[in-house]
């Protein structure tokens, strides 16, 4: 079980995580395309499990490096004691990853 305050903690930090991913995206891709593409709107996921932002033509980031910038954060917060702790933290971000895409997907 999650908080709510937990969910809503865990959600804007792969939100800005998102965003500064699409930042270095549009960035590169500005330099070697001067080319103007879509505003972020949220996560939604292909096949291969990469989050795109919605209405764009922008690279995603794989779910494993989304979940593995969130658990690094953590570890350098000194977050976690025990390897279990990690086991959770990883449970949960899939949880609320999949409740994300599930709800985009309904939009």
């Amino acid at each position: 079980m999650i908080s709510e305050e937990e969910y809503d903690r865990i959600t804007q930090a792969l939100v800005i995580r998102l965003r500064q991913h699409e930042e270095t995206v549009n960035k590169d891709s500005k330099q070697q395309h001067s080319s103007i593409f879509h505003t972020f709107h949220f996560l939604s996921s292909t096949i291969e499990n990469n989050f795109f932002p919605l209405g764009s033509e922008l690279p995603g980031i794989r779910q494993k490096e989304l979940i593995r910038w969130f658990i690094d954060q953590q570890n350098e917060k000194k977050k976690y004691s025990s390897q279990e702790q990690v086991k959770l933290d990883i449970k949960k971000l899939r949880a609320i990853i999949e409740v994300k895409i599930q709800n985009n997907h309904r939009s």
